[in-house]
């Protein structure tokens, strides 16, 4: 019998004497495929076995018996191929062993399954080799969503493990048929890990498309929009090329060319506007006809296009022709709008009033008189009374508004009581958190009299003008328990100072905290573990982060842990607003230690990476805060979305450098021009004009305008808000000119804007500073010289404004102008809504204008306790207090 090579080898080595590493004798690979033919089964077996073991090394002798005359070398050669080259090994899994081994002779939906099966099993490599092997274009097409993320999940988790170096993530992001996504992950992965160049200057030698495209996205890894424009443009690939352009400064590509998708309701002129935008980054007007045909022959109905047309106007900047259209289509509309803008005598015109001597009971009365002949029809006037009573409040006139409104309230309650609670609760809005834009004495007081004539309504009451949440209700027991032998209408106002719906102008709600923590708690007492619980949630609600901390510690002295014996709600975490309350006031070394907790119960999410890092910089651990973020950066492969995220954590923490240039890397790597491109553009915006990039500004709120328009929100939009988007553009346009050398340029689009813009005080904040420091010193100041006397001459009728009174001295402070009248303005605005956040911030800047960084720090600070308003302004405020510490004083 004629024995097989591996048969000898098996023999000599029974025979052999010796050491047992020395028995072994090395298997020859050309003599084993020569054996993948023999007459023994066993033998067959083993020669692939043994082959399969010696892996890649044998690919070349395999191919060599692709042309064997043996059908059966042929068949074991062409499977053990496949197995090499997709990675596969003999140890692994059995299962996965027989999915691969099914794979080729399996219909499409049966592959499906198979490659679904292999990557829950995380067979990430195997499958991306198997994916790239893979010449049919139908099992390509099946393949092609299944494997979509695979490598750049498999990268990630091996770098979180640690168990691989970087030659092998590298090699797992190389592999398989990549996507946009996976291309973007490698160019990040090249970024990180320092080879983007080298990369970049190999990649040159490509000269197809693919090359073109694989050195766009490096050059937008590497942060440089121009570059990777260029290189789609030569790729043919021209929507990245538009959206690289935007964030170079040129966004007419982008407005020209950017997709209507089917379910867009885009109003009708929305292509003339994108030709008008075309032709103001060129110089030219918007064509005369076409304002004239957007705001004539004008319509107030809902739905008709008219409110697309007027929108598309205002955001055009012509802004003249869209206001005597929006009177005509709504006098509401234009009446918020002008009253908004601080053109209060136009405003008060709309309404038929005089602005020199207003009646406003002339107007009040016969409306309501009106309203109460006929509630079918009386919603439009019940809304014009609600529009009156919010301006007299916010211009300070409460005690007028009182007298005024409440005798006929209390006639409508006379006539019939549920309407009247209804108009109540429209009136007073509780669930608004805008005490500015509504009636708030004349609805108390008519209802305690209300109350006071049966005080079995007082539930009723309650209800509609408080709520009836377990806050308020736990609230109410405690006035009623310690305030008893005050009248209701004392409780009533107390409660509404309390929960912030009224301002505590004679300090009634300052006595009453006073008396609750002079009131030490008793732990043996269930009423003071109650109160404990009121008392936190009070301070969040109407937030006082000092007086928070405050209670909290109170409490705990007195050993009453008031979330572990749930007397706080389910939703209410403890924790956490300690860390809030520590952060507002400052204490970073407590909010360090609640981070380093919560990131040792959880050390792999973005947040607690964030969060850890920007305290550890805070107090001063510069190392510890780098090392976490570069094992973020290693984990993130040019995922957009979560660096949209890391940006919006910085942000939140108030370090607004790093958050900007995870905005900015999070818009250069998004693969397409969705959400997470357009989010991260709209972020950007402020940060661009802060470090004065006037050119990127201008692209990317010409961008922003642009979305508002093209999504329809443009006709439900304030106007004063597309007012203000133009105008920042067509200044940051100037500004560009100025900061490229075209100084006369730059002046001469400013004087053709000034219209439009010098009287528009949202823009203090980036523009009049950056005024003084370019010299436009003498157009700087005639434009300040125009709002002020604007803001005087509304003050004039309406000295107790207050939120006019704040705005006047935040466009002095900004301008480092009239800095004594700013202070005794915004003085009096706090006089009558006291301890309002924004106004203590208001005030922080008059002294950082003043040059007085304790003072502005003293008030920021101040400011930063009382913090009340949309999280999506914390920042802003958290930025002030970083500013007044350690940045540069105001230019004069």
């Amino acid at each position: 019998m004629k024995l097989s090579h591996l048969s000898l080898i098996l023999l000599l080595g029974i025979l052999a004497d010796g050491a047992e590493e020395e028995r072994a004798v090395p298997l020859d690979p050309a003599a084993l495929v020569e054996d993948l033919g023999d007459e023994s089964y066993p033998v067959r077996v083993t020669a692939t076995q043994e082959l399969w073991s010696m892996g890649k090394p044998v690919l070349p002798f395999l191919d060599e018996a692709m042309h064997s005359a043996d059908p059966e070398v042929v068949a074991r050669a062409r499977d053990l191929q496949r197995k090499i080259r997709i990675g596969l090994q003999p140890d692994d899994d059995p299962e996965w062993i027989g999915w691969i081994e099914a794979y080729d002779s399996a219909d499409l939906q049966e592959q499906r399954r198979i490659v679904a099966a292999l990557s829950r099993k995380q067979a990430a490599v195997i499958l991306l080799r198997l994916y790239e092997i893979e010449t049919d274009p139908e099992r390509i097409e099946m393949m092609s969503p299944l494997m979509r993320g695979v490598a750049i999940n498999e990268a990630r988790r091996r770098i979180l493990t640690g168990e691989e170096d970087t030659d092998k993530i590298r090699e797992i992001l190389e592999m398989g048929r990549a996507d946009p996504g996976q291309l973007m992950a490698l160019a990040d992965f090249h970024r990180v890990h320092g080879t983007l160049e080298a990369e970049l200057k190999k990649a040159r030698a490509n000269r197809k498309k693919s090359g073109n495209l694989w050195r766009a996205y490096l050059q937008a890894a590497a942060g440089r929009p121009a570059e990777a424009a260029r290189e789609a443009e030569a790729g043919g690939f021209s929507d990245s090329a538009a959206r690289w352009k935007l964030l170079a400064g040129d966004p007419i590509p982008w407005v020209m060319s950017v997709p209507i998708t089917e379910l867009q309701i885009v109003p009708e002129s929305f292509e003339a506007y994108r030709d008008a935008v075309r032709g103001l980054w060129e110089g030219e007007n918007p064509p005369p006809n076409l304002i004239q045909g957007l705001t004539q022959d004008v319509s107030g109905d809902p739905g008709s296009e008219s409110w697309h047309s007027v929108a598309v106007a205002y955001a055009l900047g012509a802004r003249q022709e869209a206001d005597g259209a929006l009177v005509q289509m709504s006098v509401d509309r234009a009446f918020n709008y002008l009253d908004s803008s601080e053109r209060t005598d136009e405003a008060l015109q709309v309404l038929g009033l005089d602005p020199d001597a207003p009646d406003f009971e002339g107007w009040v009365r016969p409306r309501f008189r009106r309203m109460l002949e006929d509630r079918d029809t009386a919603d439009d006037l019940q809304q014009e009374l609600k529009l009156m009573a919010g301006f007299m409040e916010r211009r300070g006139l409460v005690q007028e508004a009182a007298a005024l409104y409440g005798p006929l309230l209390d006639e409508l309650s006379r006539k019939d009581e549920d309407w009247y609670l209804d108009v109540l609760t429209s009136m007073f809005s509780p669930d608004s958190r805008d005490r500015r834009d509504r009636l708030s004495e004349g609805v108390i007081e008519s209802a305690a009299r209300f109350v006071e004539q049966d005080p079995a309504r007082e539930g009723r009451i309650l209800d509609h003008l408080l709520g009836d949440g377990s806050l308020i209700t736990d609230l109410w027991d405690e006035l009623e328990r310690t305030e008893s032998g005050r009248p209701f209408l004392e409780r009533l106002k107390l409660a509404e100072i309390l929960v912030g719906n009224l301002p505590d102008v004679d300090k009634q709600g300052e006595g009453w905290w006073k008396r609750q923590i002079e009131d030490v708690p008793d732990a043996a007492d269930p009423s003071d573990r109650l109160r404990g619980s009121l008392l936190l949630q009070l301070a969040s609600y109407h937030p006082n982060a000092r007086r928070f901390l405050e209670i909290d510690e109170q409490y705990t002295q007195a050993g009453i842990s008031l979330q572990d014996i749930g007397d706080l709600p389910e939703d209410f975490n403890l924790a956490s607003r300690r860390v809030e309350c520590s952060k507002l006031l400052g204490d970073w070394k407590k909010v360090r230690d609640a981070y380093v907790e919560r990131f040792s119960a959880t050390p792999k999410g973005a947040r607690p990476m964030v969060d850890l890092a920007t305290a550890y910089r805070r107090v001063g651990q510069e190392e510890e805060a780098e090392v976490l973020e570069r094992k973020l950066e290693s984990i993130l492969l040019g995922d957009s979305a979560s660096m949209r995220i890391v940006g919006e954590i910085y942000s939140e923490e108030g370090d607004m450098q790093r958050a900007r240039e995870w905005y900015f890397r999070a818009a250069m790597m998004s693969i397409d021009g969705g959400d997470e491109f357009i989010h991260s553009c709209h972020q950007l915006v402020s940060e661009e004009k802060t470090l004065q990039n006037w050119k990127v500004a201008a692209s990317l709120e010409e961008f922003e305008l642009l979305l508002i328009v093209m999504n329809g929100e443009a006709a439900y939009s304030n106007p004063a808000y597309l007012v203000t988007l133009r105008s920042s553009i067509e200044l940051s346009r100037g500004m560009s000119k100025i900061a490229e050398g075209d100084r006369s340029g730059g002046l001469a689009h400013l004087r053709k804007w000034e219209k439009v813009v010098r009287d528009d005080e949202d823009l203090a904040d980036f523009f009049d500073g950056a005024f003084r420091e370019a010299g436009l010193v003498e157009l700087h100041d005639e434009w300040f010289d125009f709002r002020w006397s604007r803001f005087q001459a509304v003050l004039e009728r309406f000295p107790d404004s207050p939120n006019t009174l704040n705005t006047a001295a935040w466009v002095a402070s900004r301008a480092n102008r009239r800095l004594d009248e700013a202070e005794s303005a915004v003085t009096r605005a706090l006089k009558w809504e006291p301890g309002t956040s924004s106004y203590l911030d208001t005030l922080a800047e008059v002294w950082f204008a003043r040059g007085d960084r304790e003072q502005a720090i003293h008030w920021s600070s101040e400011s930063l306790a009382m913090f009340e308003g949309p999280m999506v302004l914390f920042p802003e405020i958290l930025r002030q207090n970083d500013r007044f510490r350690r940045g540069p004083l105001p230019p004069q």
